[in-house]
């Protein structure tokens, strides 16, 4: 979401500096980089650098829903608030990772001058948990999304059709269940040759995941364990190479504030089933298919079989995807950025 938002910025020539822990950025050509110590935790970084520069901008985003209240002073502040999902489902979260979400969203809503939620049903949920007060400062700006990272990618070479599901494996994610999906899909004669390719990061490589590792459970109790692929974590190229390969893109989420993979995959037109929580019917524009209970691995096998066997009418019409294109281009998220900072 960073990347794409300075890139969009960059696109309507906005100057833009960003403020990271030292090693963290890969770089940009021609946006400026100042970076806090490494030992400083990200939220204290923030804080020195935001500090640390603050008399060479007119204006601070704090994307990671935290606006540090003093190094600000002075000047416009924003901060994006991308889900409240740790009241939602406080079970995925540790008593300390609760208290401090919401000591850092309340003190956002209070101090910022503006407080994007990437979604309507954020803001809904953020009215919900803090009342009307701070209700004027709240706008809604999409996360911008940017096709340009996959340009130079094409179709992994596989010789086989498959499922793709993109996601770090976080329990809200709810793989396991799309893992039992696969199990009855592979059932099917004609679906004997499906593999499922699973992107993203394991649980176990994540921070402040709480309980079993349900991805690895769900995969190790499958009979067709063999058939399901756990990639990991894979550059931008190699992303849109699994993306342009798949036969349709699996994001069985119980929660997500916008969920970007289900647009990618979209404005990529590719199909995809998702589910109708939070956000995932309005980020992805009506466009996918929706499954009404995430947890039913049976209506989950469903929903995809019936896509994968009638693949063309599902794919999204070029105008769908054009669409979705126009609809998360960095520039015109980025304009909205600016509208927001300087209009209120």
């Amino acid at each position: 979401m960073v990347r794409n938002l300075v890139r969009g910025l960059a696109e309507v020539g906005a100057p833009v500096e960003v403020l990271v822990q030292e090693g963290e950025w890969e770089g940009m050509p021609g946006v400026p980089v100042f970076e806090a110590p490494r030992w400083l935790n990200r939220f204290a970084a923030g804080a020195y650098a935001a500090a640390a520069r603050r008399q060479s901008y007119d204006a601070f985003v704090g994307a990671n829903y935290f606006v540090p209240p003093l190094a600000t002073r002075g000047r416009r502040s924003c901060g994006v608030i991308h889900d409240v999902q740790y009241a939602r489902y406080p079970e995925f979260f540790s008593t300390r990772k609760r208290t401090w979400l919401r000591i850092a969203h309340s003190t956002t809503l209070r101090v910022a001058d503006v407080v994007v939620a990437i979604s309507e049903s954020v803001r809904g949920d953020l009215a919900a948990l803090h009342g009307p007060t701070h209700a004027r400062k709240i706008v809604v700006i999409p996360d911008p999304v940017s096709w340009e990272r996959f340009s130079s990618a094409s179709a992994v070479p596989v010789p086989f059709p498959y499922v793709l599901a993109v996601a770090a494996q976080y329990p809200h994610k709810n793989l396991d269940t799309l893992v039992r999906a696969f199990t009855r899909l592979k059932a099917s004669p004609d679906l004997a040759d499906l593999r499922l390719v699973l992107v993203g990061q394991a649980s176990s490589a994540l921070v402040s995941v709480i309980g079993e590792d349900r991805v690895a459970r769900a995969v190790a109790e499958s009979p067709v364990a063999d058939d399901i692929l756990r990639v990991g974590y894979v550059d931008d190229r190699t992303l849109g190479g699994w993306y342009r390969g798949a036969s349709v893109l699996a994001l069985p989420s119980l929660f997500e504030g916008f969920g970007m993979p289900a647009v990618e995959a979209l404005g990529l037109g590719i199909p995809t089933v998702t589910t109708r929580c939070a956000a995932l019917p309005e980020s992805t524009l009506g466009l996918a298919q929706y499954v009404d209970d995430p947890l039913d691995d049976s209506e989950l096998a469903d929903v995809l079989a019936a896509v994968i066997r009638s693949r063309e009418r599902y794919t999204p019409s070029a105008e769908a995807v054009e669409t979705v294109r126009a609809t998360y281009a960095p520039h015109r998220v980025a304009r909205l950025y600016l509208e927001a900072l300087t209009s209120r």
